[in-house]
């Protein structure tokens, strides 16, 4: 780089003073380019000042629809576990992006506790699809118990969301369920089925 790129860069960063939306904003832009500096040193701010993030974040923007304002949330939610406890707060959530955004993030952390509160939103037929991705986050014996269950659910997505869920556990238990629906009548499940056979026979 350049004398003028690097001073170009240093200028575009974030006052570590900001408000916090300001620093959110920073973290959640494209880390691409002359802007990977200026995302790196939001996202660090952004977790030195954990709090006021984990309020900002709950109050105004769990809601959200953007891919990258999502990988500002993985950030925090990968380095704070205070973050990821308040967001089981949410996952039952009346709005359903707020629930999906929790439980999709929890289940990236790979937590087994979500396990349960997926076991009761399924109970009541409660955001299914997004439940049933998230076990696949979780490898436990648990989760496949609960994927077992859909199966031969009659929605083809629902099988086919289980079938991605088991390939993505990789455990016996779930290899051996997934070979159980090699005969799904569905295209997209045969297709998933067949991306193990070569590798697991």
């Amino acid at each position: 780089k350049t004398v003028v790129e690097e001073m170009a860069e240093e200028a575009a960063l974030v006052d570590s003073l900001a408000e916090i939306s300001v620093i959110f904003g920073a973290a959640s832009e494209w880390e691409v380019g002359s802007a990977v500096k200026r995302v790196r040193n939001a996202r660090k701010v952004m977790l030195s000042r954990e709090n006021e993030a984990i309020t900002y974040i709950l109050e105004n923007k769990l809601d959200s629809k953007s891919g990258l304002e999502y990988r500002a949330f993985e950030e925090l939610v990968d380095n704070s576990p205070k973050f990821k406890d308040s967001l089981y707060r949410y996952i039952d959530d009346a709005d359903s992006l707020k629930a999906k955004n929790a439980m999709s993030l929890i289940a990236s952390t790979g937590d087994s506790l979500l396990i349960e509160p997926i076991r009761s939103l399924l109970n009541r037929e409660l955001y299914v699809t997004s439940c049933l991705s998230c076990l696949g986050a979780i490898p436990s014996d648990r989760s496949v118990d609960i994927l077992r269950e859909y199966v031969s659910s009659p929605v083809e997505r629902f099988r086919y969301i289980t079938a991605r869920s088991l390939l993505g556990i990789k455990t016996p238990a779930a290899k051996s369920l997934l070979r159980e629906m090699k005969e799904d009548r569905s295209f997209l499940v045969q297709s998933l089925i067949r991306s193990i056979k070569d590798t697991d026979r």
